[in-house]
């Protein structure tokens, strides 16, 4: 809510009740607020924006992040290739063990160079 509403990361906010959802007992606020930006937004880009299929290759820079992480499971759930970039060696496991198909790590600005 913060990142598109002026004054969203006040200490209290007036909105209306359809801009709400009632978190689910067993979530914390912060599992809550996790799903709610990161998720939907990794949800609305593979889902909604770029539609991918089955068998498509996908790239997801920044993929050791939050939106990134969700993208990759969301991708791999779809049955598509996932190729990953990451800024670090140290994470290039977890994002094997979520089903990254490549991993590039970019620790300085150069993927473009990658090869």
């Amino acid at each position: 809510y913060g990142l598109v509403t002026d004054g969203g990361y006040a200490d209290y906010v007036a909105v209306h009740e359809r801009g709400l959802e009632r978190l689910h007992e067993d979530l914390s606020f912060e599992q809550g607020a996790c799903i709610m930006s990161a998720a939907s937004v990794a949800y609305n880009n593979v889902v909604n924006r770029i539609a991918i299929r089955a068998g498509e290759t996908v790239l997801i820079t920044g993929a050791s992040g939050g939106v990134g992480l969700f993208a990759l499971q969301l991708v791999k759930w779809l049955a598509a290739s996932a190729w990953v970039v990451t800024g670090s060696e140290h994470k290039v496991e977890l994002l094997r063990q979520l089903g990254a198909d490549r991993v590039f790590v970019d620790d300085g600005g150069g993927f473009h160079r990658l090869q």
